[in-house]
């Protein structure tokens, strides 16, 4: 390896590391995204199940509820199975 190609190699370091960093936050979020997406389609189901029979609400309210709880748990806590 010559001078200036070593001199070049530091030079551009510092760009690959945060695209990089970069690259490896964008797939985590959107990991989080599809775990959010899968566990939210559960809770639509058991929501609409468990909503009606034990909250005594609608099985409308019970889908939205179960969703948003369920997606937030995914989204936050989700991992690999």
């Amino acid at each position: 390896m010559t001078v200036t190609n070593l001199f070049l190699w530091q030079a551009a370091e510092p760009d690959l590391i945060s695209t990089g960093i970069g690259v490896v936050l964008v797939v985590i979020f959107l990991s989080a995204i599809f775990n959010a997406l899968r566990y939210g389609i559960s809770g639509l189901i058991l929501g609409a199940i468990i909503g009606p029979v034990f909250l005594e609400v609608s099985v409308q309210e019970g889908m939205i509820g179960g969703a948003i709880v369920f997606a937030l748990i995914g989204f936050f806590a989700g991992g690999e199975d």
